[in-house]
């Protein structure tokens, strides 16, 4: 039988417990130690006590010794799982921190982008009022009334500075729906860089690269003007000390495009990029960076949502998006948007060549019914409309508007407010109006377009003419779309009086 040792690091422990045993004269004996085979080290315990002899010390040692191995093995297992186990806790811990960090920060911004939905909302009725009593009141002076007629224009840029702060407010609040339209993409970049370039700073040089003829894509341009923007934005902070940013546009057709978006529809597309010099991305970052609140800017510095929303935008709108960087070479983020169809785009201008001629003022003028719960903007539409002929009765309300129609008012068409007071808004109005008087053309003017679901504008635009303005709209805004809505409904619409 091949002979076993006590292994060298457990001798003293071993002589240690037997001498305690023997000290106690007939003290009990426990105690685990490795011992070396041939064929590898085990584990024993042994278990006894000491026996004493007539003059009470002890003579030998009674007990048992037992292999132990397998137990050690199991516990050293469980051991270096329980430590894992620590470990995983710690990690999912800290990561669950991190969530709870994040979705309380995602809810401190829809908080904000609701409060700046709401201000956004009232500020625009005030401007629409602000503008229009300009407007009045500048064509109602004198000739030689040129002094306050000059402060006057004053007023109206800086009320033109108003909402371009609330449109801004809405984009960052994220409250409007997307309404596809033509949008020439060389116009398009070449007015972004021109607002661009003044902000970016000095050590920054902002190029536009567009050939010729390009045709024009569909999306929603103030949305898109928004994504752009943001994009821009991150490459100018991607590159510390400065750099060239370039705004780019290109026709593609896929299939047979480079690297086109996953999952895009054959078509052909309006490639939108934004590139910059910047330190670039790694390969573990580029695969997260549309991941929501993941980012790569400093703690305080961004949201994470920035090109998860210029994601979920372009696929929104019919495309897709792209993102090329090598660390120490730049970033080109792309935007692929459908071309708009050639029969589409005839129809656009021809709407558009058209848009003036409105034939001659029939007597009396188109009768119209103007819904607006706010006093001051309903009247100053309701005198824009006026100035050109047409026949208004006002309503603060959806309730009055239907009481109008009760009473025997027949209106060519309908221009409304969306949010007002009561039960029904300016699409429940529509909705009811076209009860009675079937697909009557009508304009929603809203100060918060978002307000009302995509489903309920949709159904709104099936049931007969129907044009969407934006508070605060030009008199020339709000007297096009009428014009359009009027003629789409074959009903002649008057001519605008100078």
């Amino acid at each position: 039988m091949a002979r076993s040792t006590v292994h060298p690091d457990n001798v003293p422990g071993l002589i240690t417990a037997i001498q305690a045993a023997i000290a106690a004269g007939n003290g009990a004996f426990s105690h685990e130690y490795r011992v070396v085979h041939a064929d590898g080290v085990r584990w024993i315990a042994g278990h006894g006590h000491a026996v004493p002899g007539p003059d009470g010390c002890a003579v030998r040692m009674v007990g048992l010794n037992f292999d132990v191995t397998a137990r050690r093995e199991a516990e050293a297992v469980l051991a270096r799982e329980a430590e894992q186990l620590d470990h995983l806790a710690e990690e999912r811990g800290r990561a669950l921190a991190a969530s709870e960090a994040r979705l309380a920060q995602a809810a401190r911004m829809e908080a904000l982008g609701r409060l700046a939905g709401g201000i956004a909302h009232d500020f625009n009725n005030v401007l629409q009022a602000v503008q229009g009593g300009i407007t009045l009141a500048s064509k109602r002076l004198p000739p030689d009334a040129d002094s306050i007629r000059k402060y006057l224009g004053m007023a109206s840029e800086a009320a033109g500075r108003g909402a371009a702060v609330t449109g801004r407010l809405l984009s960052f609040a994220r409250r409007g729906e997307l309404r596809s339209e033509p949008v020439a993409p060389g116009p398009l970049l070449q007015g972004l860089a021109e607002f661009l370039k003044p902000v970016l700073g000095s050590n920054f040089m902002l190029r536009t690269v567009v050939p010729p003829g390009l045709p024009p894509l569909q999306a929603d341009k103030a949305q898109l003007e928004a994504v752009l923007v943001n994009l821009t934005n991150n490459g100018r902070d991607a590159m510390a000390a400065g750099g060239t940013l370039i705004l780019a546009a290109e026709a593609v057709t896929v299939p047979g495009a480079e690297n086109p978006p996953h999952n895009i529809q054959p078509g052909t597309y309006l490639r939108l990029s934004v590139s910059d010099e910047g330190e670039g991305m790694s390969p573990e970052v580029l695969a997260r960076v549309s991941e929501p609140f993941f980012t790569t800017k400093p703690r305080g510095k961004g949201t994470g949502l920035g090109l998860a929303m210029a994601h979920g935008f372009a696929e929104q709108s019919g495309g897709g998006l792209t993102i090329r960087s090598v660390l120490g070479e730049g970033t080109t983020v792309s935007i692929w948007l459908p071309r708009l169809p050639d029969a589409v785009a005839v129809q656009e201008r021809e709407s558009d060549d058209t848009a003036s001629d409105r034939g001659a003022v029939p007597e009396g003028g188109n009768a119209i019914l103007l819904a607006e719960d706010k006093a001051e903007v309903r009247a100053v539409l309701a005198a824009q409309l006026d100035d050109h002929g047409y026949q208004v009765r006002e309503a603060e309300d959806a309730a009055s508007a239907l009481a109008i129609l009760e009473g025997g008012f027949r209106p060519d068409a309908l221009v409304t407010d969306l949010s007002m007071p009561g039960a029904l808004d300016g699409l429940d109005l529509l909705r009811e109006v076209r009860l009675r008087l079937l697909r009557l053309p009508a304009v929603l003017v809203t100060g918060h377009a978002g307000d009302a679901e995509v489903e309920r504008m949709r159904e709104a635009e099936r049931g007969g003419p129907f044009a969407l303005l934006r508070k605060p709209a030009s008199p020339e805004a709000l007297l096009d779309r009428l014009a359009r809505v009027l003629r789409q409904a074959g009903i002649h619409a008057i001519a605008v009086n100078q």
